[in-house]
This record gives structure tokens, sequence and C-alpha cells, in this order.
């Protein structure tokens, strides 16, 4: 009967530990819970799990922490899967690094979650089986060679008497020594009649030879035979030496039946497995490494696949195809053996979905989900690095805050839908008012930043500005309708109003509510005296 599979989720919100016992236990599922990664790491020690589901953020330890440990206790099985609130992604990554399978961002479905396991349980099911094969074929093999025996025979060419035998010899034909010796080997123990004796008559060399030995029990036994002619006493004798190969046949055809077995998970194996001689040389490849490369095995044969000639843990390789576009593979060499000759395998794990996952993870960390603009953190990040580059080369640039003017009065109108075509539509027109090397970003519900890189003088600044409210303030078409708005533009320039983030932010805000005092759909240049703007939309 098959052990039922095992989950281990750890969590300390009731709430999803809830959700989780929905699963309902059975005969073949096991669900257990923690609430803490210690209590986690307390079943692990009592208990065989096959899935762990961690939260990264416990009461007493990091998720991290807990998945680290949690594979020294249980380290060849055991999978994971990583619960992440969307403040933990880069976390998430991190996990993936360290062993995770696959990770599942909060608030999530128990169809989601059950489908995800349900994956990974199978796949561990597959691992195992093939685990097992192995094992059994190695416990025959070693059966096999503690079992081998030689038996051996003293036969009286004159008159082809066995003579004496020893007791491999008598456990082999199935008959006592005294039972044996003295009877005539021919339709006794040999399949050939009298006079087509294959040594004595037909004068045949037997040397590891494969015969057949006839039992008395009727049966014909295969061996490997062995003929040596002797004289003694001035008779002529032959000492036959044999050993059963019956197991080493029925090990021949398990062997066959093992190499289909291995061929098979090669096959079926998910990582592309690649084999190269000194030369670098491809001698064998499954067909996940052909669909890597996007070709044909025989395109594949005895070209040059520039790996590196040496044991690698794990790098990474990028495989450009016209068609598929980029590759990106974990790759892994060590080395082995090929037809008797020195050579390396190569295995290469498709990371193109991972890596692709990873970056969207960051775009997720570092973008605004509704508009794609930066958001705060990767603005703030873009500013420090202008600002060192601007005291580096001396150059100058400028700070534009960004409000919209009666945007309210739109997002009751449409509801919150229309008002987030409104905002992305906005995002259009701002990134078609400046240039490649500046930025534009959303750091508030209808506010946007803007960093003019380089610029030489205020008119410059100015001049953009103005581009914006002229391209802001051009009808937007929805639900049928068209609507209008306005935008209130604050200037701060470097170095002449700060030279650190702060202070150019502070003073681009305050020059902003002072155009909105003053009527708004306009923009101002901070004025350091605070006094009344000193710039209009042009």
């Amino acid at each position: 009967m098959m052990s039922p599979d095992t989950i281990l989720i750890a969590d300390s919100d009731p709430a999803l530990l809830k959700l989780f016992s929905r699963l309902q236990p059975n005969d073949s599922l096991v669900l257990l819970t923690a609430s803490s990664g210690h209590e986690a790491l307390d079943i692990l020690e009592r208990h065989a799990v096959d899935v762990l589901v961690a939260d990264l953020v416990l009461p007493d330890m990091g998720g991290l922490e807990l998945i680290a440990r949690a594979k020294e206790i249980q380290p060849y099985f055991m999978q994971s899967i990583v619960l992440t609130g969307d403040s933990s992604l880069e976390t998430a990554i991190k996990a993936l690094r360290l062993g995770a399978v696959d990770y599942l961002i909060k608030p999530l479905s128990l169809e989601t979650l059950w489908d995800r396991i349900h994956a990974i349980l199978q796949r561990i099911r597959e691992i195992r089986d093939s685990y097992r094969e192995i094992q059994e074929e190695a416990r025959k093999n070693i059966l096999i060679m503690d079992t081998v025996q030689a038996g051996v025979l003293l036969i009286d060419v004159a008159g082809h008497t066995i003579m004496d035998a020893n007791p491999a010899a008598c456990l082999m034909i199935g008959a006592t020594r005294q039972e044996i010796c003295g009877k005539v080997c021919h339709s006794f123990i040999c399949p050939a009649e009298k006079g087509h004796c294959p040594i004595t008559d037909l004068g045949q060399q037997v040397d590891n030879s494969e015969r057949l030995l006839l039992t008395c029990r009727g049966g014909h036994l295969p061996i490997v035979k062995t003929v040596v002619p002797l004289h003694m006493g001035g008779k002529k004798y032959l000492l036959e030496s044999f050993m059963d190969i019956s197991d080493r046949k029925r090990a021949e055809e398990e062997l066959s039946e093992s190499r289909a077995t291995f061929h098979a998970i090669i096959e079926k194996s998910l990582d592309g497995i690649i084999i190269v001689d000194t030369e670098g040389d491809v001698q064998f490849l499954n067909q996940a490494a052909a669909d890597f490369f996007n070709l044909s095995r025989k395109e594949l044969l005895g070209t040059q696949l520039s790996f590196p000639m040496t044991s690698v843990e794990a790098t990474e390789i990028n495989f450009v195809h016209p068609d598929r576009g980029e590759r990106i593979a974990e790759m892994r060499m060590a080395e082995t053996r090929w037809k008797g000759e020195k050579a390396y395998v190569a295995t290469l794990r498709d990371i193109t979905g991972r890596k692709k996952m990873e970056e969207s993870i960051r775009h997720l960390a570092d973008h605004d989900a509704l508009t794609e603009l930066p958001n705060r953190n990767l603005f703030e990040d873009r500013l420090r690095q202008t600002i060192r580059r601007a005291r580096r080369h001396d150059n100058s640039f400028a700070l534009l805050y960004v409000d919209l003017d009666d945007f309210k009065p739109i997002n009751d109108n449409l509801g919150h839908r229309g008002g987030d075509m409104v905002l992305q539509e906005v995002a259009r027109r701002l990134r078609q008012s400046i240039r490649e090397p500046d930025t534009v970003a959303r750091v508030g519900g209808d506010e946007f930043v803007i960093i003019l890189d380089r610029i030489n003088q205020a008119e410059n600044a100015a001049q953009v500005a103005g581009k914006i409210i002229n391209i802001l303030t051009q009808p937007y078409h929805m639900q049928k309708k068209n609507f209008l708005l306005g935008a209130s533009i604050g200037i701060s320039l470097y170095p002449e109003h700060g030279k650190d983030m702060q202070s150019l932010m502070r003073c681009a805000d305050t020059a902003m509510y002072k155009v909105k005092e003053r009527g708004k759909n306009s923009f101002a240049f901070y004025d350091g005296r605070q006094e009344e703007p000193s710039g209009e939309a042009t």
C-alpha cells in the first residue's frame, strides 16, 4: 500500500490555515499545520513531508531560514512552495534560488494552491519511482555476484566417464557426488550423443564458451565452459570448469530492461543532457537538449557547443534562436566516461521562464501597476543617480512635479475603472512629451514627477512644461464622452534650488502649490523668496 502524501503548511495567519484545512485530509493525504518556524521544524523532525508550504514572514524566523533548515532535515524528496505578499517579491526570488520550486502571492484561492501542490506531488512520485527502480537493479546485481560459483568435473577421455565433481558442480547438476561419478557424460550432463563430443570427437577448443548443462531434473542450465586436457598416470583426462550463467542471462535481460528504463528516464527528463568528448564535440544528447537549441539531434551530434572542458557546479548560458528568441539555461558540467574514453556530461535546465518571472517580479517592485511608469522607489533611485552624474560632470537638470487639475470630478463621473483609463492615457501622453534619457514616474494618485536630464537653461524646462500642459489639456474621450483635464507643474533646478533629492522635491512641490493658488493649469519655477510663481504656461 502506498504511503499517503504529507503536506506541511507553515503560516501564522489563522484565516489561511482555516482555508488550507479545506484540503480535506484522507487516507491518501495528510495535512499538517504550523503557526511558527520552530513548530514546523519539530514536525519535520518527526514526520516525512512531501511538500512544505511556507510563509516568508513567520513570528519566530524568516521563511528563507525555515526552507534552508528544512532541507537539512529532509534533503532528498521534499519540495517547498513559498507564500509571499506584495512587499516580499525580492525575497521570493531568493527563495526560488534557495531551492523552492514555486511561489504563490497572497491572497490566493484553494484551487490555485491545490493545483500547484498536485503538480509537485506528481513530480515527486516520478522521482521516487525512478529511484526505487535503480535501487532494485543494484540489489539484483549484488545478489547475482554473491551467488556465482564455478563447477569442476574430471572426465576420463577414453570412456567419457565422470571421475570426480566438486560441490558446485553437484549443486548445478542436481545430484550427489556419488550419483555423478562413474556416469558417462553423454546424455547425462552433455546434450551431445555418443560420437559427437565437441572436444574428443569434433576437435573443438572450448575456452569460455557458452554451452548447455543437462540437469538430473531434465532441464538445461546455461553455462560458460572451459576445458583443459590433462595427462595423469599415462591416461588422458579433461578438466572441465564451468560457471552457471543462468543468473547472468537473467541479469542481461534485467540489464536490458534497466537500460531501457534508464533511457526512458533520460528521455523523459525535463533537463537537457549532453555528453561531449574532450574536444568539445557532442556525442550524445536527449530530446530536451535538442528542444532547448530548437535543432534536431542529427544537427547537433558532432558539433561543438563551446562548453567548458572542466567540472562546473552551476553557470548560466544564453542561446538566441531566430524564431524563439533568447533562451537561458542553468548548466552544470561533470567529468564522465563515454565508450571507454574520458568525456563530460552537461545538464541544461531551461530557466527562461524563471528568469522572466524574476524580471516580472522586479518590474512589479519598481513600477506602478496601473500605468507601467516607474514608481516612487525607482524614481528616487534614478533621481539619486542623476544627482551623482550631474555633480560629477557639472551638469544641470530640472525636476517637474505634475499634479492633475480637476481629476476628482472625472473619477467620480466615470468610476474607478474609467478614472484608471484616464490615468493610463495621461501616462502615455507624458511619455510622449519627454526625451529618451528623461524619466517620468507616478508617485501618487494623480501626481507625477519628471526628471529632465542635462537641461542647459531654465527656458528649456519651461518649454517642456508648456508642452506637457498643452498635451494634457487635449480632450479625453471616455465612455462616448469628452472630458478635459488641466495640470499644475512646479519646477526645481539643480543646483540652483537644491543639491539633494529632498531639497529638489520640496522646492518643486512648493512651486506646484503656488500654481494651484494662482488658478491652476500652469507652471512655475521655485522662487526661493517664497514670492509669487515665476513662470506661466506658454
